[in-house]
């Protein structure tokens, strides 16, 4: 009779047990980023240094060749799918800093500056955990300006250039859905028949570079639970575009008998914005990235120097942000590292680089401070409201082979539209 009844006990035993598990909540996985997501969109932010190899061949075969540093910034965004084995697409847009001086004092003296770069690979990873390690190959498009020595810096070209690239890095996915990345680049253009004044040359740069990233998974649901986005609304990424006006003063001086004029350039721009941001109780802070298309020329009349005319092309920076946060209102001050290009020529209605009309057509660092306001009036939509100043590093510059020195300082009025992530 028990050892009938002692099998009923057991059967009865897992029954109520299993019964009672079904019941039980288990406890969720942290949602960092998926190995199983069979497709993933992404985008983020990226910096790197390095060094490169600058070569130069003229048409009768000479040849110089140079290396040096190179620094890069810019930004992201890629798709992947697979589900264990991944492989996807990813493009980026850099700006530069790797000016060098290659063949000095030779009969091929000029300077290489590849002013920005973009790349468009294919990549192949596979997760372990919270780590990524991928691989990727494609090409890069680039442009240089390439121009005699450095004092003869309106004496050039601007060129595009294209070529190979390659490498590999890994992704350590630091919280949910947001990931961290860093990996070795090698980087090839070829600018070809470049005019660096009275010479015809072509340039090589190859570049070996270590970026680092800050990367955010879309597809992989809010970063944060409903009640920390309550408590938090402004944490994590962003994006948007703009729309900007900007009134700047050029200080241009001889640089031999240091007679000067100052001359103003209104300028408009459009362009887009993005970063990220930390919250520590009511205060915000993070890193913010601009990147604009400027459209705009100021002209001054002939007077205590020659006939004169200044465009600026483009502009960027990149900056520390810390604010305040009042409900869906963000004040906030700014401050960082500005970049820009411009052309400036002798002839108020060319800039065209010919002979007797030299242009500057030169990159240009400096340092830009603002104060703004975000407001959130949707869950994920805000509006921008900002004001900055610009100061940009003076600049040694040539027009129609004599040496000048310019300066141009800006005020400019932004408004955008952007999304939090």
């Amino acid at each position: 009779m028990l050892t009938k009844i002692l099998p009923l006990i057991a059967l009865s035993s897992i029954a109520v047990v299993s019964a009672h598990a079904a019941d039980i909540p288990t406890r969720a996985a942290t949602p960092a980023y998926s190995a199983a997501s069979m497709m993933r969109l992404y985008g983020g932010v990226e910096v790197g240094g390095g060094f490169a190899d600058y070569d130069a061949k003229n048409l009768n075969g000479a040849s110089v060749s140079k290396s040096g540093g190179s620094f890069a910034g810019g930004v992201l965004v890629g798709a992947e799918f697979g589900d264990r084995l991944k492989y996807g697409i990813e493009a980026a847009f850099n700006i530069h800093e790797s000016r060098k001086r290659v063949g000095a004092l030779s009969a091929l003296d000029h300077v290489q500056d590849l002013l920005w770069s973009s790349r468009l690979v294919g990549r192949v990873s596979h997760p372990f955990g919270q780590y990524t390690p991928f691989a990727f190959a494609g090409v890069n498009v680039g442009e240089a300006h390439v121009h005699r020595s450095p004092d003869y810096v309106g004496v050039g070209d601007v060129v595009m250039g294209r070529g190979p690239t390659a490498g590999v890095g890994v992704e350590y996915a630091i919280m949910p859905h947001t990931l961290a990345r860093i990996a070795y680049h090698y980087e090839q253009y070829n600018f070809d028949r470049a005019w660096a004044g009275t010479r015809v040359i072509s340039a090589d740069h190859t570049a070996h570079m270590l970026r680092v990233a800050l990367i955010r998974d879309f597809t992989g649901g809010a970063r944060t639970t409903a009640a920390s986005a309550a408590h938090q609304p402004w944490a994590g990424f962003y994006a948007g575009g703009s729309v900007s006006g900007a009134l700047s003063q050029v200080e241009t001086k001889d640089s031999n008998t240091r007679i000067g004029q100052s001359f103003d350039a209104v300028n408009v721009g459009v362009g887009v914005f993005g970063g990220y941001n930390f919250a520590w109780n009511n205060i915000v802070f993070g890193p913010d990235f601009t990147l604009e298309k400027q459209f705009g020329r100021g002209q001054k009349a002939a007077g205590a120097l020659p006939a004169m005319a200044y465009d600026s092309m483009w502009a960027a920076a990149a900056r520390a942000r810390v604010g305040y946060a009042i409900g869906n209102v963000l004040p906030y001050v700014a401050g960082g590292i500005a970049y820009s290009q411009f052309k400036q020529g002798m002839n108020q209605q060319s800039l065209t680089p010919v002979a007797g009309n030299w242009a500057a057509v030169e990159p240009g660092h400096g340092a830009q401070v603002g104060v703004g306001v975000d407001y959130k009036f949707a869950q994920n939509l805000f509006v921008r409201a900002e004001y900055n100043a610009t100061l940009m590093a003076q600049r040694s510059i040539h027009l129609n082979d004599k040496p000048y020195t310019t300066q141009p300082v800006s005020h400019t009025a932004v408004v955008g539209v952007g999304v939090t992530f």
